[in-house]
């Protein structure tokens, strides 16, 4: 798996996260993040996605310590690469210190998507994300 950051338009620290050459959306994460419990769960494995994420985020990136801790996958190492370049983003285009939720909102949303077990309209709505593929 290939991750890229190109500029993006929303100013001029924004970054927009491509993957094997396609530019990945929240809703798309949220699906990824979704598809690896369900491929643990049928292996009758529980991984704790959502504390790996949040670990990662606090982090700023999926290090070999964090690795060690949580095992995870390759599918949800490339996961956690792709949510912490999506979370730093949001972190930096939407700071805190102006009263934004930062990566915050990312964090809440996948972890809204990962309770219900789909990336349902409402959701997206709530977020006031566009859907590409619902």
């Amino acid at each position: 798996m290939e991750i890229d950051e190109y500029d993006g338009t929303k100013s001029k620290k924004d970054k927009i996260t491509v993957v094997n050459g396609h530019v990945i959306t929240f809703e798309e994460l949220a699906w990824m993040c979704i598809n690896c419990i369900k491929s643990r769960k049928s292996q009758g494995v529980d991984f704790d996605l959502v504390s790996f994420l949040n670990d990662c985020f606090n982090v700023g990136r999926v290090n070999e310590t964090l690795c060690n801790k949580f095992q995870p996958n390759q599918e949800e190492k490339e996961v956690g690469l792709i949510a912490v370049s999506l979370y730093n983003n949001e972190e930096e285009i939407y700071p805190k210190s102006e009263g934004f939720r930062g990566g915050g909102m990312l964090r809440d949303f996948l972890n809204d998507c990962i309770v219900a077990g789909t990336v349902s309209e409402e959701i997206m709505q709530y977020y006031q994300l566009n859907s590409v593929h619902l």
